[in-house]
């Protein structure tokens, strides 16, 4: 017989890289998902609760959460809110410095106590990140490329994405070259930008499907875009599965 994976108590999801975690289990229909944020990109209609976001709930509608789990990526401004609130269960997700697959594996081992039968399911999907990760690759064309937070429209945005989430795993890859930069996000040089040889520039931007989607603007600038894009986790492991597909 088969069980279902269901979470264990009433759960309010603020943190991004939660809620996609709990729409890979199938958990956002559970009954004991209170509610999540609107900023969250799901891709079905459920009956859970959308919040316009933490900062800005009233002392009233916090309170109705003092007993619940409450997920919430890292967050000065947030904590104090909480702690105000005086909600007993609070549990703050930091993804700063971590690839999108060691995030996944820090997720499942949070969540690991406020789940129950779901072991299997984990497990399944544990299995398909690590084929993803070790089959992951980039077309040629792509071997120097730098992405940036936001579409490329009549110039470049102005900040790179540098030394976070799905950029530590493609550098990784020994051919792989981008901006150089310990920074999660930094302003791009010139004079940096002068040192590589075929440089691609990558705008990147959130959209509401799994297909990802291309816009060739110049011989070395495109557009991409992807749902969840930007959150940490999920969603960057199956952007990055995508991005060795495409081609131009």
């Amino acid at each position: 017989m088969a069980f279902t994976c269901e979470l264990r108590q009433k759960t309010v999801s603020l943190s991004g890289p939660i809620t996609m975690i709990l729409e890979e289990l199938d958990l956002l229909k559970d009954k004991k998902l209170v509610a999540i944020s609107k900023f969250h990109p799901v891709q079905k209609k459920y009956s859970v609760e959308r919040l316009a976001g933490g900062i800005f709930l009233s002392k009233k509608k916090l309170r109705e959460y003092k007993e619940m789990t409450v997920f919430f990526d890292k967050s000065r401004e947030l904590t104090s809110v909480f702690k105000k609130a005086k909600l007993k269960n609070t549990i703050e997700i930091m993804t700063r410095g971590k690839d999108p697959f060691l995030t996944v594996n820090d997720l499942f081992l949070t969540l690991k106590t406020h789940l129950k039968k779901c072991e299997g399911d984990i497990l399944k999907l544990q299995k398909k990140y690590d084929l993803i990760e070790k089959g992951l690759t980039l077309p040629l064309f792509m071997h120097e490329s730098i992405f940036y937070l936001g579409a490329i429209k009549n110039k470049l945005p102005h900040l790179i994405i540098g030394a976070d989430g799905f950029i530590l795993s493609l550098s990784k890859l020994e051919y792989f070259k981008t901006y150089p930069t310990k920074l999660a996000y930094v302003p791009w040089s010139k004079k940096i930008m002068n040192q590589f040889k075929h440089l691609i520039h990558i705008g990147l931007e959130d959209s509401a499907t799994n297909q990802l989607t291309q816009k060739i603007l110049a011989l070395n600038k495109i557009n991409l875009a992807y749902r969840g894009v930007f959150i940490p986790g999920v969603r960057q492991i199956y952007f990055l599965q995508n991005l060795s597909q495409v081609q131009r």
